[in-house]
């Protein structure tokens, strides 16, 4: 049996307002006032507050989760190109956002002898055979030179960098000039995540600082190597994709606190990143030789966009870094190169997976 509700019959709500008016009539009048204006502002203060909580707690969450807002855009700090106008810059997440941190948690090991020091660095990725990838040369060190690594934690986003800085070395080539300078590592891995982030660079940098001029002929050069690696010629990259494809896992796990899955998986990456430097050479059909360097970078990175990449070659203080990046099924992938204009040739490497 259906009950109809007659036109003049009170609403369901309309026990409650009886009983509402009935409580605000027992009120005074000033406290009647009073508690309708408190009761209108709680409930949206009440809402306000539980939004805020989640909006909080969302974001808090985000930030834990992602290494770092920026991590993930390629747009870690700001730089110039090569033609002066700025522009977002793909960097090494573990110098770009905590190499000028507060050192934290150093590490309890007794410091090493730059021999030493330089010795472990060598085990990692052979830098002395990278530098001498245009000409002979060899990378030593002072016997007398101590130095110590550092880490950095970040407890927040589950991060651990390790960075060993200024350790002193000198760059000697075949016709005898020396360069000192000093080679510096860098270290970067998830505390959670086994397979990312990864972030390795390691490379040297001599202390004599490059004018514009030099600047200006290292720039020439790079676009050189570039062309010639995908115009079908390997020539100064045939040494880096050797390293590349045969980098030792262990050495990672035993001297820079990776976990076998971690080290591992650095070492695949730089493997995979030596098979895209291969594919570009083997399929190379680039234009080779165009007289205007930055014609020729402008086409380059539209060679490597056709074929799923992306190239950037960015001027830093010191030198140039050329970033060549790409996706994985495990993140995005990339391979940077350090040229020097004093040393006029390749004189680091870096490694990341994001």
């Amino acid at each position: 049996m259906k009950i109809r509700r007659s036109p003049t019959d009170p609403p369901h709500s309309a026990p409650f307002r009886r009983a509402d008016a009935q409580r605000n009539a027992a009120l005074p009048a000033g406290k009647s006032k009073s508690f309708r204006r408190l009761r209108s502002r709680f409930v949206p203060l009440t809402l306000g507050l539980l939004a805020g909580s989640g909006l909080c707690l969302f974001a808090l969450a985000q930030w834990i989760i992602r290494p770092d807002l920026q991590v993930g855009s390629f747009a870690a700090l700001p730089a110039y190109n090569v033609v002066g106008q700025q522009t977002d810059r793909a960097d090494f997440w573990a110098r770009a956002q905590y190499h000028n941190a507060t050192p934290q948690y150093p590490i309890q090991t007794t410091p090493l002898f730059a021999l030493d020091a330089l010795s472990r660095m060598e085990q990692l990725f052979p830098l002395d055979q990278l530098l001498y990838s245009r000409t002979p040369g060899s990378l030593t060190v002072p016997d007398t030179a101590v130095k110590s690594a550092w880490f950095h934690t970040n407890t927040f986003q589950l991060l651990t960098c390790i960075f060993w800085d200024d350790v002193p070395a000198i760059y000697s080539t075949h016709s005898g000039l020396t360069y000192p300078g000093c080679v510096e590592l860098s270290l970067g891995c998830s505390m959670v995540n086994d397979q990312q982030p990864l972030c390795f660079t390691l490379l040297f940098l001599p202390d004599e600082t490059p004018d514009e001029q030099a600047f200006e002929a290292a720039y020439g050069r790079v676009v050189d190597d570039l062309q010639q690696l995908c115009g079908g010629q390997m020539n100064s990259f045939h040494t880096l994709e050797d390293l590349l494809g045969n980098l030792d896992p262990v050495a990672f796990q035993g001297n820079y606190w990776l976990s076998s899955l971690q080290a591992r998986n650095l070492t695949e990456l730089a493997g995979q990143m030596s098979s895209l430097l291969l594919e570009l050479y083997l399929n190379g059909s680039f234009p080779y030789d165009l007289a205007d360097p930055a014609q020729a970078d402008a086409l380059l990175q539209e060679y490597f966009r056709e074929r799923s990449c992306t190239l950037q070659i960015l001027r830093l203080e010191e030198c140039y870094l050329v970033l060549i990046s790409t996706e994985l099924d495990s993140g995005t992938a990339t391979l940077g190169l350090y040229y020097s204009p004093v040393l006029k040739t390749w004189c680091g490497i870096g490694l990341q997976l994001l």
